[in-house]
C-alpha cells in the first residue's frame, strides 16, 4: 500500500502549510462570529482586572505601614480590600461568560469542521481509499477537530491573557520604575523568544510524532478489521511481532520527543530564579535610597509570581499549538488534495431510458509504466448480458469500475446511452 505522504508528493502538490489549517478553521469558524467576539472580551476585561489589582495590594501594604493609629487606618484599609473584592467579582464574571461562549462557539464550529473535512473525504477517488487505512483516515477527522479545540483554549486562556498581562505589568511597573520595567522586559523577550525558537524548531519531530500515531492506529485498525484472515492463516504471533515492532518504535520517538521538553524546562527555571534576584536587587537598592515602599516590593512580587506561572506554562502552550497545528496538518494534507475524479463545470445528470453502454477507444493505466486495458471496443445493448473472463489481473474489476467511474479512464469515451459519463455528475443522477 502505498502511504498517503508519497502520494501525496508525487502529486505535485505541497504539503498543507500552518496558513492552510488556519484558512480551513476560519471557513468553520466565521459564521460564530458573535460567540467568538463574547468569548475574547470578556477573558481580555478578566485578565485587566486581574492587572490592576496587584495595584491595590500595592496601596493596602503602603497603608499598613504609615505612622498612624489603626482608628484611622482601618477604614482604609476596609475600602480598599472592598474595591478588590468588586474587581474580583468582575473577573469571575468575566471568565464564567467567557467559558460558556467559548463552550457554545467550540462546540458548533467542531461540527462544521467535522461535517466539512466530511463532505470533501468522501469525494475522494477509490485509489484514494485503497491507499489509505480507514482507521487512520477517522483519527484525521477526529484530529482535525480535537486540534481546533486545542488551539482555541491555548489561544484565548493562555496566549490571549499572557500577552495582556504583560503588557498591563509592564505600563505599571514603568510608572513605578523604568528601569525594573526595561530588565523585566528584555527579560520576558529573551524568555518567550527561546521557547518560540525551540518549539519551531521542534515542530518537524512533533509533526513526525502524529504521523507515527495515525500509522500505528491504522495498523491496529486494519489488524482487527481482517482478525478472520488472521486467523485463518494462523498468523497472530507475526501480527502481534509487526504491531509491537510499531508501537516500539512510535514509543522510542514519543520518549525522544517528551526529552526534548526537559531541555525547555531546564533553561526556563534557570531564567526564572535569574529574573527574580534581578528584580529583587535593583528594588532593594532604590529602598535603600527611599524611592520604593514596601507596598512596590509586594507588587513586583504578586506580578513576578503571576507572570513566572504564565510563562512557566508558555513552553506546553506552545507545544501544544504546534502539536495542534501539526495534527491538523494530516487533515488539512487531504483538503488540499484534489479530486482525481473531479465533476466538469458543465456536468449535467444522468438520465438513463433504456440502458446501453458503448466503451470507444478505452484506455487506461495505473501510471505509465503499469497500463492495464488497451484500446477497448465494445457495445453492451440494453436488456444484454455480458459475461467478463480472464485471468487474474487481466482488467475484469478495472472494467466494472471504469463504467462506474471509480477511475477516470486515460483515453477514449465511455457512453451510458450516448451519454460521456466525464461528462455527467457524480452525485445526483436522473430517473431510470
Amino acid at each position: 500500500m502505498e502511504s498517503f505522504s508519497t502520494k501525496y508528493k508525487h502529486s505535485g502538490v505541497g504539503l498543507a502549510t500552518t496558513w492552510d489549517v488556519m484558512k480551513y478553521f476560519w471557513a468553520g469558524m466565521r459564521h460564530h462570529k458573535l460567540s467568538l467576539f463574547i468569548t475574547l472580551a470578556s477573558v481580555l476585561v478578566a485578565r485587566l482586572f486581574a492587572v490592576v489589582i496587584p495595584i491595590y495590594y500595592k496601596k493596602f501594604f503602603d497603608t499598613l505601614g504609615m505612622q498612624s493609629s489603626p482608628d484611622v487606618l482601618a477604614p482604609q484599609l476596609f475600602n480598599i480590600i472592598w474595591v478588590i473584592l468588586g474587581f474580583n467579582l468582575i473577573i469571575w464574571v468575566g471568565y464564567r461568560l467567557g467559558s460558556f461562549a467559548v463552550a457554545h462557539f467550540q462546540a458548533v464550529v467542531i461540527a462544521r469542521l467535522k461535517q466539512q473535512a466530511f463532505d470533501y473525504m468522501i469525494d475522494h477517488s477509490f485509489s484514494f481509499y485503497s491507499n489509505n487505512f480507514t482507521g487512520s483516515l477517522v483519527q484525521r477527522v477526529n484530529r482535525f477537530a480535537r486540534a481546533f479545540e486545542v488551539l482555541t483554549d491555548r489561544i484565548v486562556f493562555d496566549i490571549l491573557t499572557l500577552a495582556t498581562q504583560i503588557i498591563g505589568v509592564c505600563i505599571v511597573l514603568w510608572f513605578v520604575n523604568p528601569l525594573i520595567t526595561q530588565v523585566l522586559i528584555v527579560w520576558v523577550l529573551i524568555y518567550l523568544a527561546f521557547n518560540y525558537i525551540f518549539a519551531r524548531w521542534k515542530l518537524k519531530y512533533d509533526v513526525k510524532r502524529a504521523a507515527k500515531d495515525s500509522f500505528t492506529t491504522g495498523v491496529l485498525s486494519d489488524a482487527i478489521s481482517n482478525q478472520n484472515t488472521i486467523a485463518l492463516f494462523a498468523g497472530s504471533n507475526s501480527e502481534s511481532r509487526n504491531f509491537k515492532d510499531v508501537t516500539d518504535d512510535q514509543a522510542r520517538f514519543t520518549r525522544f520527543v517528551w526529552n526534548l521538553q526537559g531541555v525547555v524546562d531546564t533553561v526556563q527555571s534557570l531564567l526564572i530564579f535569574i529574573i527574580e534576584f534581578l528584580l529583587f536587587y535593583f528594588a532593594i537598592k532604590y529602598w535603600q535610597q527611599g524611592l520604593m515602599t514596601i507596598g512596590t516590593f509586594v507588587l513586583i512580587q504578586v506580578y513576578l509570581v503571576s507572570m513566572s506561572g504564565h510563562l512557566w506554562d508558555f513552553s506546553r502552550v506552545i507545544r501544544n499549538v504546534y502539536e495542534a497545528v501539526a495534527d491538523a496538518k494530516e487533515m488539512a494534507d487531504i483538503l488540499k488534495l484534489g479530486h482525481e475524479v473531479k465533476d466538469s463545470s458543465n456536468a449535467k445528470h444522468l438520465v438513463v431510458p433504456k440502458g446501453e453502454v458503448v466503451f470507444s477507444d478505452v484506455e487506461f493505466g495505473f501510471g505509465e509504466d503499469l497500463p492495464v486495458l488497451r484500446t477497448v471496443n465494445l457495445t453492451i445493448k440494453p436488456g444484454e448480458k455480458l459475461a467478463i473472463i480472464g485471468p487474474s489481473g487481466a482488467g475484469k474489476s478495472t472494467f466494472v469500475k471504469l463504467l462506474l467511474r471509480l477511475y477516470d479512464i486515460s483515453a477514449g469515451q465511455i457512453l451510458v446511452d450516448g451519454q460521456d459519463i466525464a461528462s455527467v455528475t457524480q452525485k445526483v443522477c436522473g430517473k431510470t
